[in-house]
């Protein structure tokens, strides 16, 4: 079970996700919890820092505001922006010192992946749970 966030880090992000919401152009909570796809009393619940959101949501939330995780968690310089191609390391000359541009496209690189795999996961166990078989099956 995943421990939860101490208050004052879940209370500091939910203070910069609504900084974030209004800075991106989403006045009302109601409109960006409709953009995630997600009821606008769960959504503020986040913004309130009662609940912690998943890291698939969190995923969703830095697509739509066009922020990485760093960014969106406090970690980066909010000037410092990454970009969001499908593959955001193409092309970009990785050298042994790190600048922080390649700290957050590593970061939104993992968070991604994570999020890919998560998902994955899910829609394995509901097919699983539907066909008891389907773990046997080859697929390909």
């Amino acid at each position: 079970m995943v421990k939860p966030l101490a208050p004052e880090v879940r209370s500091q992000f939910a203070k910069r996700l609504k900084e974030m919401r209004v800075e991106r152009g989403f006045p009302r909570a109601r409109y960006f919890a409709k953009s995630l796809g997600i009821e606008e009393n769960r959504y503020t619940r986040y913004e309130r820092a009662e609940v912690e959101p998943s890291l698939s949501l969190i995923h969703k939330i830095c697509n739509t505001l066009r922020v990485s995780p760093n960014q969106l968690l406090g970690f980066a310089e909010p000037g410092g922006g990454a970009g969001f191609s499908e593959e955001p390391l193409a092309g970009a000359a990785l050298s042994e010192d790190f600048s922080a541009s390649h700290l957050d496209l590593l970061a939104w690189r993992l968070a991604s992946e994570m999020a890919a795999i998560r998902n994955r996961s899910q829609r394995a166990t509901k097919a699983t749970a539907s066909d008891p078989l389907a773990a046997t099956r080859e697929t390909g």
